[in-house]
C-alpha cells in the first residue's frame, strides 16, 4: 500500500496534464518513471477494445469527460497505485486518479454498445 505526499499528488497531476489526449502511452511512461524514481510501486494497466475484431472499435471514448474519443487506435493505458488499499488510476485524462472500477467503467466503444463485447484488460506490476 501507497501513501502519496501532496507534493507527490501534485507531481502525478502535473505529468498527466502535460499529456494532451491521444498521448496516453507517454503520459503512462512518465508517471511510471516518476514513480519508479520516489520508490512507489504500481502498475501499468492498459486496456484493448478489440479494434482487430471491427475496426470501428478503434474510437473510444470516455464517459466521464465527453467530446473526443481519447483512442483512434482502440487502445489506451493509465498507471495503478493502490492507495489507502485502493486500487486508483492515473492517466491524462485523469490527473487526479480515478477508482480503478469507475475508470473501467466509463469505456464505451462500438463493440461494447452495440455487440457486448468486453475490454481486454492487462496489468503488469513495476
Amino acid at each position: 500500500m501507497n501513501y502519496l505526499t501532496p507534493k507527490q499528488k501534485q507531481d502525478l497531476a502535473e505529468i498527466a496534464n502535460n499529456h494532451p489526449n491521444l498521448q496516453c502511452v507517454e503520459c503512462a511512461l512518465a508517471i511510471k518513471k516518476y514513480l519508479q524514481l520516489a520508490g512507489i510501486k504500481g502498475k501499468p494497466i492498459k486496456i484493448n477494445a478489440q479494434a482487430d475484431l471491427d475496426y470501428r472499435n478503434c474510437f473510444l471514448y470516455d464517459d466521464s469527460i465527453g467530446g473526443d474519443a481519447i483512442s483512434e487506435t482502440g487502445y489506451h493505458e493509465g498507471v495503478i497505485i493502490i492507495i489507502d488499499g485502493v486500487e486508483i488510476v492515473f492517466d491524462n485524462h485523469h490527473p487526479q486518479g480515478l477508482s480503478k472500477g469507475e475508470w473501467l467503467a466509463n469505456f464505451q466503444f462500438f463493440g461494447k454498445i452495440h455487440l457486448g463485447q468486453e475490454l481486454i484488460i492487462t496489468e503488469e506490476d513495476f
